[in-house]
């Protein structure tokens, strides 16, 4: 595994998601690309402020802020960096399968053509 994409839901908690991906890029040395979709001003200094302490704790770590519908360009950047794996946050509001993926979540993992790590967040971390 070298190249870990990580897709930060910034309305959302995002620790959980944040460690995991520190966690799997220094187990192997991978590079973490850290990204958020539609975001403002507001969350490119969140996304800079979040891959700064990854730096700082030893992650391969960038960030890239990406605009359009949030599963089609997840997907894309994946397939772009040829990612090993997606890392997403599992939250939701309805049916079973939303409440698990929400879904942007659900559009990346029938289209990501890679696995997809789901990692359970709460509302707000």
């Amino acid at each position: 595994m070298k190249k870990i994409l990580v897709s930060l839901d910034l309305a959302h908690g995002v620790s959980p998601l944040i460690e995991q991906a520190s966690e799997l890029g220094k187990a192997f040395l991978a590079e973490v690309l850290v990204v958020s979709v539609n975001g403002d001003e507001s969350a490119a200094t969140q996304l800079g402020d979040i891959t700064e302490a990854m730096v700082a704790d030893g992650v391969n770590a960038s960030v890239e802020l990406l605009s359009g519908k949030v599963g089609e360009q997840v997907v894309a950047k994946g397939n772009d960096m040829d990612a090993d794996v997606i890392v997403i946050g599992s939250h939701g509001n309805s049916s079973v399968f939303d409440t698990l993926m929400g879904s942007a979540g659900q559009d990346i993992m029938q289209h990501a053509g890679r696995p997809v790590l789901l990692v359970p967040v709460p509302e707000k971390s």
